[in-house]
């Protein structure tokens, strides 16, 4: 996989929550564990969860190699 920045914008001005569509990241917070770097985790249990929601306008970026998403 080549990519590397992910960048979103949504343009939904009528989203409600029920329509779903979040996007979740897996975070380490600067956190290492057991010596680990986050490249070196792999157990998504390791990180914390960040859901964020597509309320239109939100801009979301962030490197697509580095930070585990779904």
């Amino acid at each position: 996989d080549t990519r590397k920045l992910t960048c979103i914008l949504y343009l939904n001005p009528d989203y409600e929550p029920d329509d779903g569509g979040e996007i979740r990241l897996y975070l380490d917070g600067g956190k290492k564990k057991e010596g680990k770097t986050m490249k070196e985790k792999t157990d998504k249990e390791d990180l914390d969860i960040l859901d964020l929601t597509p309320v239109g306008g939100r801009l979301l970026a962030f490197w697509s190699d580095e930070i585990p998403h779904e």
